[in-house]
């Protein structure tokens, strides 16, 4: 099986601080733990490098770029399908939700 995380979750899973220790750590890492323990592979979008790029602490930047390296990436994602635009509507440019959408 294999698994797309959302760049929250890979932000969950890769504080850059103590102090960004979420609340959500410890069930993102008890899910990376079961799915490797399982030999499920684990996914990254190449569109959230983008959205890692865009922070504005050239530190926790680097931190994280380097660290999204260890992850495997989508090589051919798809492109969102027309109707989702319909019914969702399309995001605001340059927002974290329009870098997801980013065909």
């Amino acid at each position: 099986m294999k698994f797309l995380i959302d760049t929250n979750i890979f932000i969950t899973l890769e504080p850059t601080h103590p102090s960004q220790v979420a609340a959500m750590t410890p069930a993102a890492a008890r899910f990376i733990r079961l799915a490797n323990s399982t030999a499920q592979q684990i996914y990254v979008h190449p569109a959230a490098r983008e959205d890692i790029q865009s922070n504005g602490d050239a530190e926790r930047r680097r931190a994280r770029c380097l660290l999204f390296e260890k992850y495997l990436q989508l090589s051919d994602p798809p492109g969102i399908p027309v109707n989702f635009d319909i019914a969702f509507g399309r995001p605001p440019s340059g927002t974290n939700d329009w870098v997801h959408s980013v065909p």
